[in-house]
């Protein structure tokens, strides 16, 4: 997979557009009906700040999701604990292992990161 154009991306000069640093354009958001509606201008415009913010701020989200991860994985952990213990079949303690908020949320990191990883692959 072929790397993107190097970061930070702006808006370029004439609006709704994207470009890089060197003035590359990188995407255009204006559409055949821009030229109809004056409202889509504006819509076009918010497009391309909107593509510039995710960007630009892919990998810095990224990189907090990874050193979240472990945390959210020791939060799903613990609510087992707060749930208390049953006895099993075989007469010993066992957690009562259902489903959390803490376990969705930690899948929820988890589907993330897979997507990333997947996507950059």
């Amino acid at each position: 997979m072929a790397e993107h154009s190097p970061l930070p991306w702006r808006v370029a000069p004439y609006e709704g557009h994207v470009s890089a640093e060197n003035g590359r354009l990188i995407a255009g958001c204006r559409g055949y009906e821009s030229n109809v509606d004056a409202r889509v201008d504006y819509e076009n415009d918010a497009n391309a700040r909107y593509i510039v913010t995710a960007a630009n701020n892919h990998q810095r989200l990224v990189d907090a999701l990874k050193a979240a991860r472990p945390c959210v994985a020791a939060s799903a952990e613990a609510s087992h604990f707060l749930e208390g213990f049953t006895i099993g079949d075989d007469g010993l303690p066992c957690s009562n292992r259902s489903e959390t908020a803490e376990d969705r949320r930690l899948q929820m990191v988890d589907a993330a990161l897979a997507e990333v990883e997947a996507t950059h692959d």
